[in-house]
């Protein structure tokens, strides 16, 4: 399942506490890291007892203990990069492990609305569809112009939040999916 100490019981909160890992949490208690992963499992994300999720937030730099950009290396973080592109996906082929499906939403939530060093809208809504159409060669959208095929999303930025993901059977043959 990866680092433990990466890993936390699921929260609308991109950016949770360290001390909140499943690894700090075992050690806090006293506890094997699966025994807390196992609990975290079967509680919702209000405490109560129900379906729960465990979730890695995953492209950021958590060395020094928070989100803020590394400044080693290629990426300083997965957004700040040219080539970074959100919500280009595998076409399902790791749906039963992982979903990329709020990519987008995460993008224009968590790095445009909710970070103090926030990044731009119109970078985040250029990522989110110029590039991405650049990436397969799609020359005919991406952008709002006269010729160009064209979908348009209105969205109250405040509003936006990604929801505990579900893991349904709802493929053909019954087959499972985040």
């Amino acid at each position: 399942m990866g680092p433990m100490g990466q890993t936390y019981h699921w929260r609308e909160d991109y950016e949770p506490a360290l001390e909140d890992s499943v690894t700090n949490i075992a050690a806090a208690q006293g506890r094997e890291e699966l025994e807390v992963a196992y609990d975290f499992m079967a509680m919702a994300s209000d405490g109560s007892e129900g379906a729960g999720c465990l979730w890695r937030p995953v492209f950021a730099n958590r060395a020094d203990g928070t989100y803020n950009p590394s400044l080693e290396g290629v990426h300083k973080t997965f957004m700040d990069n040219d080539h970074a592109v959100p919500g280009i996906a595998d076409a399902g082929a790791h749906g039963t492990m992982l979903t990329d499906a709020v990519s987008n939403t995460t993008l224009l939530a968590h790095y445009v609305r909710d970070r103090e060093s926030h990044m731009p809208i119109e970078t985040a809504v250029m990522k989110s569809t110029l590039a991405a159409a650049q990436i397969y060669g799609l020359s005919d959208r991406g952008v709002l112009a006269p010729g160009m095929k064209a979908d348009i999303n209105v969205f109250q930025l405040e509003n936006l939040r990604v929801f505990q993901p579900e893991y349904v059977n709802d493929l053909p043959e019954d087959a499972p999916r985040w």
